[in-house]
């Protein structure tokens, strides 16, 4: 800040170089007097306001306060510009309390903001609203930090940056050599650290100023030179010599896990202090005032890109980082002093500052200005809360409100925030009664000394409340109270082992910080969920949501084979899971040697221990598939709940999972045991539960329900993926083995599988019979009845009187002659009669039979055979005309004829008697 600064300078160089030693002394006898005296100091800046010709004005906090009416509200806002001196050469008294006004080069920044209000017109008393912005070497001094003034400052015009900087380098050493008289323990306090840090670094930013041109830009912020080890002090580089690795000792299962960040500090620019992120970049600051810039690479690793100093002098720790992506801007935090840097160069800017700053907070319900043209900050300080308007072009005082505070949090226009070792609730919207007192910080009752006094912590829970923290002593039990917008306590207290060192809130969990161990307390039943224990101190903070990997969710996700194996999709699969497997997470545990985040549970993650059915069908009922994760949840969930549906033995819902197409079929035939087609993958996180099912399968309803699915998926005609087709007609075809009528029904469905195999290999040849009957293949089927009979192969359903009339049936649909003929000869070595009836249907001559046999024993063997006469007759007959006997034949039926007379008189006979 203080480099750019001085390259933006207007000073002209034949005046400065004469007159710039006598400037420096007057000045730092100024600021030794100010708090002594502050009319001398004006008169003092008065007359040396013409020598210097800066472009710069102030005004003081009681002007601001007059141009705020009490009954103005947070929209009206004052815009404070700064005119040249020249037109103005009154100026007001100095105030302890004023604020420096930020840079304008065209001296109309009343016109930069049309939604800014000014409350007065730039033309009211212009004149009284200018006073002399405090040159730098007032501002390193610390003489103002110790009567806490609120500034909002610009910086010098451009000039002469070599010249300037290396004045300026006298003039801070000797500044800080003076105020060290001064008898303020706080501002001795203050000036020791400066001195200390200002000293030390004064060849190493000299060489830096010395590298520097008169335009600060993105690169050259880059290539600003850290502090050598050799200017830290020593007390500071025995510190870091003397460091060690901090490292996880302990972790209690819960619903968190810690992935690691590597961000590496180099020694000579301090310890982290203060960490924000934006984008895909991370922004460190350090314990010797530095903005770190650590950009995100594939794989995914973050590297240092930049490094800035908060100041070119002071090494004072960066405590705070607001950034505001609205505008591009970072708010940064040093010693009290809050600078704006460009985002995400964080390249310094000429906007403004401000003095004794505790804490910076936006709007949690995110209603107050927050666009393009400016965001409200409440800004907290040692005397008053402020609302700041932060514009590209200025800091612009909304409002003022007379209550000091060390910390808090704002909605809307409420705010708690912590003051003299109390909670208070403020209305910023109202002007009288606006402050209304909660509880002390420190429950204990009795006057608490300084030394005892607790840290205040105020964090935002839900949508409309606030967490709290009381205590009676750093070592003593503490507890976490949650208030609404009333100041009414809303929940449970939470209790707490000890008085932490930091608070946080995260959703639905509270993060505390006792030392090197960090705890969880639930918000919604107040119980500690999870504890890490560090081997040294550590600090957590709160940043903008960061994308980690989650490796328990890419374990979940990863689609994996439990039948088949294919190596280039393992790999494609483990990929795509790593791709998508982020999580979302906003609290960050650092400390010298480490950065964690704490990553919560993913939404699987949660579910997966989940037993409850209807838990489960609930999630998947409010699930919107908007993202790649979303989806792969979906599908996740879909499967899990089908799964868990046949665990709990609800087959009716389990039916329609498994039956709507939204699953893979081949999964449950793989859970029955039944061979699958191709390679079948699901997810990682649902094989045991799967594993679980295949052993269990054993109970009748299982049977039944798996019965009906196959054949609703039998019955589809819409399923392309050929895998499939063929595993659920196999796996059909084979579950209807033992049930002949239901196979033969099964059969008539099959398309892709060839089930002349199968239905041979488990002996099912009277099916097989069938289908190839069906099939127009008659002769196929008559040799496996012939089979049959002549006992070459067996099945159990085998009967051979219904496979003689089925081969009579399929032996009509040949045109064979041939093979008609040999079927004839072949019944007739079986069933006679039935060959005969055959012979005569298919008007066949059996001239020669060929049955294998002597002539008069193949002709004994079917007369014997033939129990009816006339088929005697007729196979008789035949056999004569094949002899060529035709008088035997006429002979042969005149006696059957006579035979046939005998027997119906005989019968006619019988009947008489028996009617009489």
């Amino acid at each position: 800040m203080a480099k750019k600064k001085k390259s933006k300078s207007k000073v002209k160089k034949s005046q400065e170089q004469s007159s710039r030693e006598s400037v420096v002394a007057e000045e730092v006898e100024q600021s030794v007097k100010h708090a002594e005296d502050t009319t001398s100091q004006t008169d003092t800046q008065n007359d040396t306001q013409n020598d210097l010709q800066d472009d710069t004005k102030s005004v003081t906090g009681e002007q601001l306060q007059s141009e705020v009416p009490e009954s103005s509200v947070e929209t009206d806002e004052e815009d404070v510009t700064r005119q040249d001196r020249t037109e103005h050469p009154e100026t007001p008294p100095a105030d302890p309390t004023s604020i420096e006004i930020p840079n304008d080069h065209d001296g109309d920044d009343d016109d930069d903001d049309d939604n800014d209000t000014v409350i007065r017109s730039e033309d009211d008393n212009s004149a009284n609203r200018d006073s002399i912005e405090p040159t730098d070497n007032d501002i390193q001094s610390e003489k103002k930090e110790e009567t806490h003034e609120s500034t909002v400052e610009a910086g010098p015009d451009d000039g002469d940056e070599e010249q300037e900087q290396e004045q300026e380098q006298e003039k801070d050493t000797n500044t800080v050599t003076e105020v060290q008289d001064d008898t303020s323990d706080d501002a001795d306090k203050d000036e020791d650290e400066t001195n200390s840090a200002g000293k030390s670094s004064a060849t190493s930013d000299k060489e830096v100023a010395e590298t520097s041109t008169s335009n600060v830009t993105e690169t050259e912020e880059d290539q600003v030179e850290p502090v050598k080890s050799s200017d830290i002090a020593p007390e500071d580089k025995q510190e870091t010599e003397d460091k060690t690795s901090n490292t996880l000792i302990s972790v209690t299962p819960g619903p968190y896990t810690l992935s690691s960040l590597h961000l590496e500090v180099p020694p000579s620019l301090g310890t982290t202090t203060a960490i924000c992120h934006h984008e895909n970049n991370i922004y460190l600051g350090t314990s010797l005032g530095y903005i770190l810039t650590y950009t995100l690479i594939p794989g995914p690793e973050y590297i240092l890109t930049s490094q800035v100093p908060f100041h070119q002098t002071r090494r004072l720790p960066v405590t705070h980082f607001l950034p505001l992506p609205t505008l591009q801007i970072l708010l940064v935090v040093s010693g009290h002093l809050l600078q704006c840097f460009s985002l995400p160069s964080t390249s310094p800017l000429t906007i403004g500052r401000i003095k004794d700053v505790n804490s910076i907070e936006l709007d949690l319900n995110k209603k107050a200005k927050c666009d393009e043209n400016g965001v409200h900050v409440a800004i907290m300080t040692k005397s008053q809360l402020r609302i700041v308007n932060v514009t590209k072009q200025a800091l612009r005082l909304v409002k003022d409100v007379k209550c000091g505070a060390i910390c808090g949090k704002r909605r809307e226009d409420r705010l708690i925030v912590a003051h003299d070792g109390q909670y208070e609730m403020l209305d910023i919207k109202r002007e009288l009664n606006n402050r209304t007192m909660l509880f002390p910080v420190n429950t204990a009752g009795a006057d608490i000394d300084q030394e005892h006094q607790l840290t205040p912590f105020v964090e935002g829970v839900g949508n409309d409340e606030f967490l709290l923290v009381c205590g009676t002593g750093k070592d003593d039990p503490a507890m976490g109270l949650v208030v609404n917008l009333k100041g009414d306590v809303s929940r449970g207290t939470i209790p707490m082992l000890s008085y932490p060192d930091s608070v946080l809130t995260d959703n639905d969990a509270v993060i505390t910080v006792r030392g090197g161990e960090v705890t969880a307390y639930s918000l919604e039943d107040q119980r500690e969920l999870q504890t890490w224990t560090f081997s040294q101190r550590v600090h957590v903070t709160r940043v903008e949501l960061l994308s980690v990997n989650a490796s328990k969710l890419v374990e979940l996700i990863t689609l994996k084979p439990i039948v088949g194996s294919d190596p280039k999709r393992d790999a494609k699969e483990l990929e795509f899971a790593q791709s998508i497997s982020k999580v979302n997470c906003s609290i960050l545990i650092f400390s010298e040697t480490l950065v964690e985040t704490i990553v919560p549970q993913s939404r699987l993650e949660r579910l997966q221990s989940v037993t409850k059915l209807k838990v489960l069908e609930k999630e998947l009922a409010t699930s919107q598939a908007t993202t790649e994760l979303t989806v792969i949840e979906v599908e996740y969930l879909n499967l899990q709940i089908s799964l868990m549906r046949l665990v709990e033995h609800n087959y009716d819902a389990a039916l329609e999972s498994w039956t709507n197409g939204t699953l893979d079929p081949r999964i449950l035939i793989y859970i029955f045991g039944y061979e699958v087609h191709g390679d079948l993958y699901i997810f990682g996180g649902l094989i045991p539960l799967t594993l679980k099912l295949r052993k269990s399968i054993k109970e009748t309803a299982f049977n039944t329900f798996f019965e009906l699915f196959l054949e609703r998926w039998l019955l589809k005609h819409t399923v392309e993926n050929r895998d499939i087709i063929t595993t659920i007609e196999l796996t059909t075809v084979l579950y209807h083995l033992n049930n002949p009528q239901q196979l033969i029904q099964t059969l008539k469905l099959v398309s892709t599988v060839d089930v002349v195999p199968i239905l041979r290999q488990h002996g099912k040849h009277l099916a097989l019979a069938h289908i190839l009957a069906e099939r127009e293949d008659p002769k196929s089927a008559i040799f496996i009845h012939k089979d049959l009979i002549d006992h070459k192969i067996t099945d159990q359903g085998f009967d051979s009187s219904d496979s003689l009339h089925i081969i009579c049936e399929l032996s009509k649909k040949c045109d064979d002659e041939d093979f008609i003929r040999e079927t004839g000869m072949w019944l007739l070595r079986h069933d006679a009669k039935l060959a005969i009836s055959f012979m005569n249907s298919s008007k066949l001559s059996l001239h020669s039979l060929q049955t294998g046999m002597e002539r008069s024993e193949e002709v004994k063997h079917v007369i014997e055979s033939i129990d009816d006469a006339g088929l005697k007759y007729n196979y008789l007959s035949q056999v004569f005309v094949s002899m060529g006997q035709e008088k035997m034949r006429l002979n042969l039926k005149k006696g059957l004829y006579k035979s046939l007379l005998k027997s119906l008189s005989a019968r006619e006979s019988t009947l008489r008697r028996v009617q009489n």
